[in-house]
């Protein structure tokens, strides 16, 4: 078998079962950077069903959509550690987004 063809098979194979494909010559990143990321990653929990938590998002624009697209909330995340009361929403899922980080919330 052509190695060319045995290369897009095993790629085909892999995207076909959502394996993370690794490039032979992407570098793996030091371990101390990973935890560094880990730890200012952007957090969003939910508390009580009716307050949502940000964390490590100071600066960033945090957004709220019904499950049909319409958005309920939109401002800046004002300090490293956020609350926001939710409880005024009608129960049901919505989509909450701050930066780059995306989260599906439901409200009982």
């Amino acid at each position: 078998m052509n190695k060319s063809i045995l290369k897009i098979s095993i790629l085909s194979l892999l995207l076909a079962v959502n394996a993370p494909v690794m490039v032979a010559s992407e570098k793996f990143p030091e371990p101390a950077a990973d935890i560094e990321n880990e730890i200012n990653e952007v957090q969003i929990t939910v508390s009580n069903g009716n307050i949502v938590y940000v964390k490590n998002a100071e600066g960033a624009l945090i957004e709220v959509y019904s499950i049909t697209g319409a958005q309920i909330l939109s401002q800046r995340v004002e300090s490293n550690c956020k609350s926001y009361e939710i409880s005024n929403l009608q129960k049901g899922c919505y989509i909450v987004k701050v930066g780059k980080v995306t989260r599906k919330i439901f409200i009982k």
